[in-house]
């Protein structure tokens, strides 16, 4: 039996708990970037402050949180289209999302939406029930 020096053993032993803490290292530091991502989650913006300054959000995707508020609503053959804002404590502003799944109105959501014109105010073609916009302002898009 042919027996290996005693430096290679310790060269051995070396290289293995290198490879140990090297491996520890890059499993703390991806770690430590996963927390900072997480809690550099973006806070919703004020209703106020879109309102406010618009052109700042251009088309920019952002995050918005408030209670939901059914506006109005027409009946056509096919069902019901609603109109909704959405109200915070700054503000409310009317918005265009796919209610399908919200239950109730006053139901809290948060969204990511983009700033741009909105149907406010429709009306129903007696011929076709279809439902025309008569009226846009500035709101809040679903994406």
């Amino acid at each position: 039996m042919i027996h290996k020096p005693y430096k290679e053993y310790k060269l051995l032993g070396i290289m293995k708990r290198s490879l140990v803490l090297v491996s520890a290292g890059v499993f703390l530091l991806v770690l430590t970037v996963g927390f900072v991502l997480a809690s550099l989650k973006s806070k919703p913006v004020q209703i106020a402050e879109i309102l406010k300054n618009e052109q700042l959000f251009g088309t920019k995707r952002i995050e918005v949180q408030g209670n939901l508020v059914l506006t109005s609503s027409l009946n056509t053959n096919d069902g019901i289209v609603s109109f909704y804002s959405l109200k915070d404590k700054t503000g409310e502003i009317p918005i265009s999302a796919n209610t399908s799944g919200i239950l109730s109105s006053d139901s809290i959501v948060e969204l990511t939406v983009t700033v741009g014109q909105v149907c406010v105010e429709g009306r129903i073609n007696p011929d076709n029930q279809t439902v025309s916009c008569e009226k846009r302002q500035l709101g809040l898009i679903e994406n």
